[in-house]
């Protein structure tokens, strides 16, 4: 089992610089895009200064929303991949705070857009198991490497699906992001039952999972701890 962590965008530029050499202990680290369309330090900065600031050598997956490029953007985020050794996983994302939406692709646009491109990337799309079985089956029929997975409770949700290319996110709970969390309608773990929930993921077939503690990152090296 691969863990990874999500990073937290931070704009405060010491306090991102400390994130991020904290986190260089995970196998790899999945930076979001402008969560929830409000304006943050974008993904392919921070991999940036990950691979060549920190030297960091793992596997470095970024979210990239579509909602606010063009297909040329995703042409040349190709090509800017295969230089960084990234890979990208296509959102449309919320929409913005600032500004209007481009929406011109869709996730599965963007892939095909990506190959055509050639790239040595692994390409992901979103999946989300607030919608039935049915609707997750047909989207992972779609010729992505990976799919994020959110709102996974467990292993009884992955039944009949191939597991092994789903990456969940295990969202932590902790006494510092409890009121974040509040605001957030995801399943969340806490720290005591981490490791028996990863352990019933894997169980089911699951390769690698992302953990994501909004708020409170600094727990996220604790929580590797746990798991090792």
């Amino acid at each position: 089992m691969e863990v990874y962590a999500e990073v937290d965008p931070l704009s405060n530029e010491r306090k991102l610089a400390e994130e991020l050499q904290s986190l260089k202990a995970f196998e790899g680290l999945d930076v979001p895009h402008s969560p929830l369309g409000l304006p943050s330090v974008l993904p392919l900065a921070i991999a940036a200064r990950l691979r060549y600031g920190e030297g960091y050598e793992g596997r470095l997956i970024i979210n990239q929303r579509l909602a606010d490029v063009n297909e040329l953007y995703v042409r040349s985020l190709m090509l800017t991949s295969d230089v960084l050794k990234l890979d990208v996983a296509f959102t449309v994302g919320d929409a913005p705070k600032f500004g209007q939406p481009v929406s011109q692709l869709d996730s599965e646009s963007a892939v095909q857009i990506a190959r055509k491109q050639g790239t040595k990337a692994k390409l992901g799309l979103f999946l989300s198991f607030r919608y039935p079985h049915e609707a997750i089956r047909e989207r992972m029929r779609h010729e992505a490497d990976f799919f994020l997975a959110m709102r996974v409770r467990g292993a009884a949700d992955l039944e009949g699906l191939d597991a092994s290319r789903l990456i969940p996110y295990v969202i932590i709970s902790t006494d510092k992001n409890k009121d974040i969390l509040k605001h957030i309608d995801q399943p969340t773990v806490a720290l005591n039952r981490l490791k028996d929930h990863v352990t019933e993921l894997e169980g089911s077939g699951v390769r690698s999972v992302i953990l994501s503690c909004p708020g409170d990152w600094q727990s996220l090296n604790e929580a590797l701890r746990l798991l090792a």
